[in-house]
């Protein structure tokens, strides 16, 4: 079991293939939630990530962070531009974790999902 674990998780793709936890995701409201942004350039390309993270643990979520330690779901929405074409691309995806809001703030949590990449 997770809580036998002694450890904290971030999911950081919730993809197609893992139907349950898409049609879950798509319960959870983003559009008040906390937010964050990064705007970075390397690579020849710009990029904007936007972060928005709920909190779980609100009894809005009719109890889905008793599901696996789920405490944070995060949405992402990058934004990628060529710098010499200026070609402009959007993906999305969201990501979930362990970690409480008070483990891990909105910049935190960009940070993590980031440096995983």
């Amino acid at each position: 079991m997770l809580e036998d674990c002694d450890g904290d998780y971030l999911v950081t793709a919730v993809k197609k293939n893992q139907p349950t936890m898409v049609d879950d995701r798509q319960h959870i409201l983003f559009a008040d939630c906390l937010g964050h942004e990064t705007l970075d350039k390397q690579d020849g390309r710009i990029e904007r990530r936007r972060y928005w993270i709920q909190d779980l643990s609100d009894l809005d979520c009719n109890g889905y962070a008793a599901l696996y330690g789920r405490q944070q779901a995060i949405r992402i929405e990058r934004e990628r531009q060529a710098v010499k074409t200026g070609e402009t691309s959007r993906e999305g995806s969201c990501a979930l974790t362990s970690l409480t809001v008070e483990q891990a703030k909105p910049a935190q949590l960009a940070a993590l999902i980031r440096n995983h990449w």
